[in-house]
């Protein structure tokens, strides 16, 4: 009996789908077994893999750790376990920039399974209540929530991912070169001015919320009509799921329809400790393939990577059109460096932007001590 284990992150969108093909696996394959573990969404944001290396084979883990689990021998290059032409079809058929994104030097340090950016949020019974429109612009946005009806995850890396997408989508991507500048810093100082005036309208709960813990209450509740800047999660928009269902739209301010909204997601790689790291391999393909993908995984609950899924209509009515109205967000998001160094650093960051925003402190002094941190990492192949 071949024993496959997993560990991935505690949603319903990330467990429930590898947890009930794990059993469908099980079924066409009985010589094995497989078995999933979730961790917290802060260690599936801001640890490290190393912990997790000797109990699982299969790991769910964010790109911007790929050059590090790579360079530090984390994870075994993909390349190394599946063919090209695998690896070409997965690169091809992913929605967006993700699988590239888990490349680092050449190597691949996991497939694309989950892509998710940033997006808008909103309880169409709520803003109809309140007789508004849904939000386009930023003073919309400021308007709605001087009415005590807005939130938005406010947390050090909320902030800090909501500062690079509003960044983004104004055309100026933070830290596209190594030895350029980190930033457009009039339009970096903005997204903060901004951010700030957000931030002193909104309840302090904020301060503290994740990304699901929000929706959550947006569900549950009546006091969210709507939110600007959140990831994406189809999840929230089926009938059943929560009290109330929640649509997702493109960011509401900037150009190009949600572009440069952040990239999130998730990839699946092999232990670079793993007994069964063939077996490992052939599941993860299996997992990520664009049959699997655009079927059962989102039947079971899942946020597929494979363009066939997103393109596919019937996975829009359930949705509230989900899949269509952030197409183009997950299309061209804007995607974080991977190269090493860069989680601890994105910490670092977000916690300097975070006292900006919450606490008034002052703009261009903590800019400027992010750039010297982010020129302070050592240069990366992946930019």
């Amino acid at each position: 009996m071949i024993e496959l284990r997993g560990i991935t992150w505690g949603h319903t969108r990330g467990f429930a789908p590898l947890a009930a093909l794990g059993r469908v696996w099980e079924d066409a394959h009985p010589e094995e077994r497989v078995t999933w573990t979730a961790r917290s969404l802060w260690s599936f944001g801001e640890e490290p893999l190393e912990p997790y290396l000797d109990a699982f084979d299969l790991l769910v883990f964010d790109y911007p750790f790929a050059g590090e689990a790579l360079e530090r021998g984390w994870v075994i290059p993909l390349e190394t376990l599946l063919d090209a032409a695998t690896l070409g079809e997965r690169r091809t058929g992913t929605i967006g920039p993700l699988h590239d994104a888990f490349r680092h030097e050449g190597g691949q340090a996991a497939l694309a399974i989950d892509v998710a950016t940033h997006v808008s949020a909103s309880r169409p019974d709520l803003l109809a209540r309140l007789g508004v429109e849904q939000p386009e612009s930023w003073p919309a946005v400021l308007s709605l929530a001087r009415r005590g009806a807005v939130a938005m995850p406010m947390r050090p890396t909320g902030v800090w991912g909501a500062w690079l997408s509003l960044c983004a989508n104004r055309g100026a991507p933070p830290f596209a070169a190594h030895d350029g500048p980190a930033f457009v810093e009039d339009i970096a100082a903005a997204a903060l001015d901004d951010l700030s005036a957000l931030a002193a309208l909104m309840p302090a709960w904020c301060r503290e919320a994740y990304p699901v813990g929000l929706l959550n209450r947006m569900a549950e509740e009546d006091t969210i009509a709507f939110v600007p800047m959140t990831y994406g999660y189809s999840t929230y928009s089926l009938r059943g799921y929560g009290r109330h269902r929640i649509a997702f739209h493109p960011l509401p301010s900037g150009t190009g329809h949600g572009r440069g909204a952040i990239l999130g997601g998730a990839g699946i790689g092999v232990s670079a400790r793993s007994r069964n790291a063939a077996p490992a391999a052939r599941h993860a393909a299996w997992l990520t393939s664009p049959d699997i993908q655009s079927t059962l995984y989102v039947a079971f609950g899942g946020q597929p990577a494979a363009r066939a899924a997103w393109l596919d209509p019937r996975h829009d009515e359930p949705t509230l059109g989900f899949f269509r109205a952030v197409r183009e967000s997950a299309e061209h998001p804007y995607v974080r460096p991977n190269r090493p160094g860069f989680h601890d650093f994105q910490n670092r960051a977000s916690r300097l932007l975070h006292r900006v925003v919450i606490e008034g402190g002052a703009v261009l002094p903590a800019l400027r001590e992010v750039a010297a941190a982010w020129h302070a990492l050592p240069p990366g192949a992946a930019e």
